[in-house]
């Protein structure tokens, strides 16, 4: 069972290279990186230790039959399986929660009875999701599954039982407290239907599968325990795992008393696991004052606690102990140990994943993306790529500079920096800080300058109600170029920085100074015509795509004057790029939705007509279209599971 607090999932693709047999024109995608996963759940087969099961946040479940060497994609349905175990006695029953891209808080049981090849979801009537759950297996029956969640819509905590594999579900609650607070329940491998669990009024314990409680002992911790876990060594222990910076509890005789143990004063605690072979315990934490990952190990089975190593790994750490070494998981993938976590190497192979947040193209072709707005990386021009190590993993927007092929990200909320590196990460420095009421919409780097729109205001060069600003010393200090009077939204500018443009909604402004003056151009379409997101060509700046809900509008005046462009093949917002093409042409290429995926949609004739190139991995999610500037037939996207894709005509 996978003993980790989950996070949410993004769907994964499997398949590297893949040509459409059979299309309107033939093209190919290609996934090419970088090669970085979050695990949220790693399961082992009981039966048989080498299978281990891997989902992950960008979603699907990926297997394992040789201890993590060599991992290939399962199932890319349904997606952000997390919460995962694998039945003892029966290796084909697979429990887990998963959630949905749009809501990925709320948690649905889903059941699988082939190995993780398929799932059904098995929820008790009425309680299709959770904000908070788990779910577990019985120790001596497949047929029988545990429940402990808080149902949405509702405010307190409930406990469900099925003798059927969840296709029936009664509750088992009655007694206890219905605690508001989270909580945690372990079933006890001392005996058939033996249950305890921690909630913020004490700890409870059940000999009969939950028909009677009774409370034993005082609560764990102060708040209610986010874990419960046995020690599966004869006579272990039990354990009790707090949020926040609650730490860790121990028990000798089953939940009645508890000793509490520090692990660093601002350490929570994310995982327990045992190795098997010796017997030692790990725990891994995240440090919430100075970052980082550590992990701590127990030879004298849970009293005293020693630093360990801890895996390359970002975000938040689980554990699993397995015959043939200690597995760790999280933001980057898998880690393996077979040294008792003295030492760490990665175990990726085939574990492709990726959510890509941000994707910025540089003057060389070099690539800089943003992944679940904590990992950043950079492929340099010769197609390789690099993790980056910036001193924050908060990445809002991120950019780079043609100039300098600076890379630069905003990060915060209410404090906004700029958070940049001159030399291609190897090292970093932080601006001055832009204060804000709610964080920033776009940032844009153009050869002399930034440009920066807020979410609603920041105040800058003087201004309190500043909804653009420009800086000229990358993010050090900044001038208004217009609140929310003039301009409420950022439109684009060109490369050089000189002409900017923004709109109120609806007229559209331009400058051609840099935003030191900011007249009105002209109005924008109205009615059906009206534009959702204007896009500027940034080598010909007097060129605009106005996306507008049935026929696209477009100006090569700079705005004074729009005419129809071609039917709006489905784009959303301003989720597309421009470019010349031969004869003066405007080349667009975009993201469109369609009914089981996003797609690619290009017009090289000026919307006179589309091509649309479709990913062959089902409910893929696309970002950041790019133009590859090495094939003027190729194109770059950012996905929701695959990293960075390259398609070609």
């Amino acid at each position: 069972m996978n003993h980790f607090h989950t996070r949410s999932l993004r769907l994964a693709a499997a398949v590297s290279l893949l040509a459409l047999p059979a299309a309107a024109f033939a093209q190919t995608w290609q996934r090419v990186g970088p090669l970085t996963a979050e695990v949220c759940s790693l399961a082992a087969d009981p039966t048989t230790p080498s299978t281990l099961y891997a989902g992950l946040r960008s979603g699907g479940l990926w297997r394992s039959t040789d201890s993590g060497s060599l991992w290939s994609l399962l199932t890319s349905s349904p997606s952000r399986l997390c919460d995962l175990s694998v039945s003892r006695t029966d290796p084909q029953l697979l429990v887990a929660l998963t959630s949905a891209a749009h809501d990925p808080i709320a948690s649905t049981p889903v059941v699988s009875e082939n190995g993780g090849a398929t799932w059904t979801v098995r929820a008790p009537a009425g309680t299709s999701s959770f904000d908070v759950a788990a779910i577990a297996i019985s120790q001596s029956s497949p047929e029988e599954l545990y429940l402990f969640g808080r149902p949405t819509p509702g405010n307190v905590q409930r406990l469900w039982r099925s003798a059927d594999r969840g296709r029936s579900w009664v509750t088992i609650d009655a007694g206890l407290p219905h605690d508001p607070n989270n909580g945690a329940l372990a079933v006890d491998p001392g005996g058939a239907g033996r249950l305890v669990l921690g909630l913020q009024e004490g700890t409870y314990r059940s000999g009969d599968d939950g028909q009677t409680w009774t409370r034993i002992g005082a609560p764990p911790l102060v708040l209610a325990p986010s874990l419960l876990w046995f020690d599966p060594s004869p006579g272990g222990a039990l354990f009790a795992l707090g949020p926040y910076y609650e730490g860790l509890a121990r028990s000798t005789d089953g939940g009645v008393t508890w000793q509490r143990t520090a692990l660093g004063n601002l350490e929570v605690l994310t995982s327990i696991t045992a190795d098997p072979s010796s017997g030692n315990l790990f725990v891994a934490t995240v440090d919430q004052a100075v970052g980082g990952l550590h992990v701590y190990r127990s030879t004298d089975a849970g009293l005293t606690w020693q630093p360990a190593a801890a895996p390359p790994l970002t975000l938040e750490l689980g554990l699993l102990g397995t015959p043939s070494g200690l597995i760790g998981f999280a933001g980057g993938g898998v880690a393996r140990s077979t040294d008792f976590a003295a030492s760490w190497s990665l175990s990726n192979a085939g574990l492709f994943a990726g959510a890509i947040d941000d994707l910025a193209q540089g003057p060389s072709g070099e690539l800089f993306a943003s992944f679940d707005h904590a990992q950043s990386f950079r492929r340099a021009p010769n197609g390789v790529w690099q993790e980056l190590h910036p001193p924050t993993d908060w990445i809002i927007h991120a950019a780079i500079q043609p100039q300098s092929g600076a890379l630069l990200f905003d990060t915060g909320i209410s404090t906004v920096n700029i958070v940049r590196s001159l030399d291609a990460g190897a090292t970093w420095s932080v601006s001055h800080a832009l204060e804000c009421w709610s964080g920033t919409r776009s940032l844009f780097a153009t050869a002399s300058s930034l440009y920066l729109s807020a979410d609603y205001t920041c105040y800058a060069g003087g201004t309190q109600s500043c909804a653009l600003m420009r800086s000229d010393d990358l993010g050090d200090s900044w001038s208004c170029v217009a609140n929310t009077r003039v301009a409420r939204d950022y439109v684009g500018t060109d490369r050089s920085g000189n002409i900017v443009y923004a709109t109120d909604g609806a007229r559209l402004f331009r400058s051609t100074d840099r935003g030191v003056h900011l007249p009105v151009r002209g109005p924008l379409p109205k009615g059906a015509q009206q534009c959702a997101g204007i896009v500027v060509d940034p080598d010909h700046p007097n060129v605009l795509v106005c996306n507008s809900p049935r026929n696209l509008q477009w100006s090569n005046d700079g705005g004074k004057k729009w005419r129809r462009f071609g039917t709006n093949p489905g784009l959303a917002g301003k989720r597309f790029v421009l470019r010349g093409g031969p004869g003066g042409a405007v080349q667009l290429l975009g993201v469109a939705g369609r009914s089981d995926r996003d797609v690619l949609v290009y017009t090289s004739d000026g919307g006179k007509t589309w091509k649309e190139l479709t990913p062959p991995w089902p409910a893929t999610v696309l970002r950041k279209p790019l133009f590859d500037p090495t094939d003027p037939a190729a194109f770059l996207v950012g996905s929701d599971g695959a990293g960075v894709l390259r398609a070609r005509l």
